[in-house]
C-alpha cells in the first residue's frame, strides 16, 4: 500500500459519547407519486419530467418489476421509497440488469433493489435508511461516485444503510476531473471474514465472469479472507506493443471505502467522512489494480489532497493514501 497522507482528521469525539447526525439528505418537498406496477412507475416518471419539479418522490405500495431501466431524471432529484407502514418493497430492473448509471440525482430509502453496482456519474446518490441490495437487503453492493470512463464533475455519494464490498468516490476507469466526497454513516456496513466470501463473483467494475471468459470463468481468483479482512477480484487487461500480446492480470482488491478511483485517476481533492456504520478500512486515495512500476500504469492517482474524517462508527484502519496490490499481481 502506497500513497502520501496530506490531510487526515481523526476525531475522538465518539469516545465522549456524543451523538452524530449524518449530513443533510434530500427532503421530499415536491409531488409524491404512489405506484404499484411498472406502468404506474413509468407514468410517474413522465409526470415528473413534464412538471419540471426539481424534487419529486415515488412511493412503492408493492414490489415493482420495471419494464425499462431507471437511471433518474436529468436535472431533477428523485426519491424512491416504500410507502410508510407497508414494509420494504423490492424495485427490480429489467433483464436482470446488474449496473445502473445515473442520469440525475437519486435517493433510495426504505427500498431494496436488484442491481449490484451503481455509477452516480457525478450526480448526488443517497442510499438512505432502509436501503439494501437484493431481496433481503444484504447483497454486497459496489458504488462509484464517478463513471466507468472520463468524466468532468464533482462527485457526492451519501451512504447510510446497506451492505457493501466497495465504495469509491472516483471512477472505475479513465480520469475524473473534479473533487470527490464520500459520506458514510448510519447503519451502513461492510462484512468481514467472519461473514464469509461473497457468493457473487463480481469484478471491481461490477461485471460478472462468464464461462470461457479469459477474464474469469474457471480461471478466476476466488475471494479470500485474511485477518478478518476481505478481498475480491480485480481484473485488468494489458497489451504489450509491438508484439500486441494481451495479458489478463488477476489481483485482489481490499473491501473498503476509497476517496479516489479504482483504476481511475482523480485530478482534484478526495474527501471521506465517516459518522457511523462499520468498515474495516478507509483509503483517502484510490487503488491501482495493476503494478505501476512493472507495466507503467499510473491509474489510481489523486492530483490534489486526500482528506479523511472519522467522528463515529467502527473502523479498524485508516490510510491517507491508496492501495496497490503489487505482490499479488507478481504472484499471478
Amino acid at each position: 500500500m502506497r500513497g502520501g497522507l496530506k490531510a487526515l482528521a481523526l476525531s475522538a469525539l465518539a469516545a465522549l459519547g456524543l451523538s452524530f447526525l449524518p449530513s443533510p439528505v434530500w427532503a421530499a418537498s415536491g409531488a409524491v407519486h404512489t405506484v404499484d406496477t411498472s406502468e404506474a412507475f413509468a407514468r410517474a416518471l413522465q409526470d415528473i419530467k413534464d412538471d419540471g419539479d426539481t424534487d419529486a418522490t415515488i412511493e412503492l405500495s408493492a414490489d415493482v418489476m420495471l419494464a425499462d431501466p431507471f437511471t433518474g431524471v436529468a436535472g431533477e432529484h428523485v426519491t424512491v421509497r416504500s410507502e410508510q407502514g407497508g414494509g420494504t418493497h423490492l424495485l427490480s430492473w429489467p433483464s436482470g440488469a446488474e449496473t445502473v448509471k445515473l442520469s440525475g440525482s437519486l435517493t433510495l430509502e426504505r427500498v431494496h433493489v436488484s442491481p449490484k453496482t451503481f455509477y452516480a456519474n457525478g450526480h448526488h446518490l443517497t442510499l438512505g435508511e432502509g436501503f439494501g441490495g437484493g431481496v433481503n437487503g444484504d447483497r454486497r453492493m459496489i458504488v462509484y461516485g464517478g463513471s466507468d470512463r472520463d468524466l468532468t464533475a464533482n462527485t457526492h455519494v451519501t451512504i447510510l444503510d446497506g451492505v457493501y464490498k466497495l465504495i469509491a468516490g472516483g471512477n472505475s476507469a479513465g480520469t475524473l476531473t473534479g473533487d470527490t466526497l464520500v459520506e458514510f454513516g448510519g447503519s451502513a456496513r461492510f462484512p468481514n471474514a467472519s461473514d464469509g466470501a461473497d457468493a457473487d463473483p463480481a469484478y471491481t467494475d461490477g461485471t460478472l465472469p462468464g464461462q470461457g471468459d479469459p477474464k474469469g470463468g474457471d480461471r478466476r481468483v476466488v475471494e479470500k479472507s485474511e485477518h478478518y479482512n476481505l478481498y475480491f477480484n480485480s481484473i485488468v487487461v494489458s497489451e504489450f506493443n509491438p508484439v500486441m500480446v494481451t495479458v489478463y492480470k488477476q489481483g485482489c482488491l481490499a473491501y473498503g471505502i476509497y476517496g479516489g478511483g479504482i483504476g481511475g485517476n482523480v485530478t482534484g481533492n478526495t474527501n471521506v467522512t465517516m459518522t457511523g456504520g462499520e468498515v474495516y478500512q478507509i483509503f483517502g486515495g484510490g487503488a491501482a489494480v495493476k503494478a505501476p512500476s512493472i507495466i507503467g500504469n499510473n491509474l489510481g492517482k489523486v492530483g490534489g489532497d486526500t482528506h479523511v474524517s472519522v467522528t463515529g462508527g467502527e473502523v479498524k484502519s485508516v490510510y491517507g493514501g491508496g492501495f496497490n496490490d503489487l505482490q499479488s499481481l507478481l504472484d499471478n
